[in-house]
């Protein structure tokens, strides 16, 4: 019988995953690998053998030698790409990692920041790395264009995250204030903007509680002078657990923490602070507005609307299915 499961186990194709989660701090990186891992196990079975590399190191020995073995290598979201992908990227990759690289397979994936054209060692390394055979997956529509003429069989499916928010979930969303509040602040894009949300925030809910989603967040807030502690949560599953349990709105700058938010039910509106947010909105409808609207943030804490999430749904049943072959 030993033999026979092994033999079973043997020949299953191995899936790798290029983890965005490992070696990192920034939590926004756990939710999105949380609905990555969601949709691997849909589509692969929970008992699927998966390699991981992390992402934000560089490839390690033991990284290089499970490259070859790998059927396909997933590329878990985020905002992974740019246009000098050997320059300051939050994918950590030398020049001859592009000898190595093959069949990876994108999975909502954005473009880090507003640039210009790839330059001729990322357009290689894209070339040589990315599966020709399946589908790519990409967040939105910016991202979509950036690599247009680039890379073959791409689709806009926006993020995994927002792929559980079917109609349904999103009715349930509430409509009206609760009595507390959760806010995020992003402590590499500061503003003076940042010290008039919570001032407002403070004046509108009986309790502001502060997502840390990063360490140095937690320092930023401080740097506001604003003379109060807020209640600090810096922890996905106790977050998570906070916002099944108990009425919040969620109010701020980070994106995936607005997004959790929407998962578990709760109100979230998304403060803009780069591209990310600014594109997943106008494309799927999330609540994002521009975090220097004070006027239209006081309207919202008072009342809003239904959550609408438009998705392709088309493209995102193509990525999906076209793995079946490899059950």
């Amino acid at each position: 019988m030993s033999m026979v499961i092994q033999e079973s186990i043997a020949e299953q194709p191995r899936i790798g995953v290029f983890d965005t989660a490992i070696c990192t701090d920034n939590l926004g990186d756990c939710i999105i690998m949380d609905a990555v891992w969601d949709v691997l196990h849909e589509i692969f079975g929970s008992s699927v053998l998966t390699d991981r590399i992390a992402t934000h190191q560089f490839m390690s020995r033991s990284a290089y030698r499970l490259l070859p073995g790998m059927r396909i290598g997933i590329v878990g979201g985020t905002n992974i790409l740019k246009a000098h992908m050997f320059v300051r990227a939050n994918w950590k990759l030398r020049l001859h990692d592009a000898l190595f690289l093959r069949n990876a397979v994108l999975l909502g994936v954005g473009w880090q920041q507003y640039q210009g054209r790839l330059d001729i060692f990322s357009r290689l390394l894209l070339s040589r790395a990315l599966s020709r055979e399946f589908m790519h997956s990409v967040r939105d529509r910016y991202t979509l264009e950036r690599l247009r003429g680039h890379v073959r069989n791409i689709e806009y499916t926006a993020c995994p995250t927002l792929w559980s928010l079917t109609p349904a979930r999103c009715n349930a969303i509430a409509r009206t204030k609760a009595p507390e509040a959760i806010v995020s602040l992003t402590y590499y894009r500061p503003d003076p903007c940042d010290a008039r949300l919570v001032r407002l925030l403070l004046q509108e809910y009986a309790t502001v509680h502060f997502w840390c989603q990063m360490r140095e967040d937690l320092e930023y807030l401080h740097s506001l002078g604003l003379g109060v502690d807020l209640p600090v949560i810096d922890d996905v599953d106790v977050y998570t657990h906070m916002l099944k349990t108990r009425e919040v709105d969620v109010i701020g700058t980070r994106l995936h923490g607005g997004i959790r938010a929407l998962q578990c039910g709760r109100r979230a509106l998304i403060l803009t602070v780069d591209n990310r947010a600014a594109e997943l909105g106008r494309d799927s409808g999330i609540p994002v507005v521009d975090r220097r609207d004070m006027g239209v943030i006081a309207g919202w804490i008072r009342g809003s609307g239904g959550v609408t999430v438009d998705l392709p749904w088309d493209a995102i049943t193509a990525w999906k299915r076209q793995f079946s072959g490899l059950q």
